[in-house]
């Protein structure tokens, strides 16, 4: 199995949080993956953190560590195709949660996320919380 990490799990591993950070070890590095929208988010935090140093190493862990599964056409064409169909159903999700899980589904990967109420409306995507 190979999953994607949603940055809330991140940021709980680097907090030391619940039971993120054992869970994320337990796991084969190449079995994991992040994503250019943790990337971001992960970014947006240190560059409003006084001291950044600490999320910074810490992000350069992880893009050292684990497999980057990348914002493809196929995720695009699926994030689109998701937010059409839970917008129909006037359930939409916000626009990076439309594309963690158009990557998710478009590489076969498990999200992995504290926010499973919202991403349980996407069709077809795979979660775990690693948070409990």
């Amino acid at each position: 199995m190979r999953y994607l990490l949603d940055t809330n799990i991140l940021i709980y591993a680097y907090k030391n949080l619940g039971g993120c950070r054992r869970r994320i070890d337990v796991h084969e590095p190449q079995n994991i993956c992040i994503c250019p929208l943790n990337v971001y988010e992960l970014e947006v935090g240190i560059a409003k953190s006084r001291p950044p140093q600490g999320m910074q190493l810490f992000l350069n862990d992880l893009q050292a560590r684990f497999n980057q599964a990348a914002l493809t056409n196929e995720a695009a064409s699926q994030a689109a195709k998701v937010r059409a169909k839970l917008e129909q159903q006037g359930l939409p999700i916000g626009a990076y949660d439309l594309l963690f899980a158009g990557i998710a589904l478009a590489h076969d990967l498990i999200l992995v996320t504290r926010n499973t109420r919202e991403f349980e409306r996407v069709p077809g995507l795979k979660l775990e919380d690693w948070y409990d």
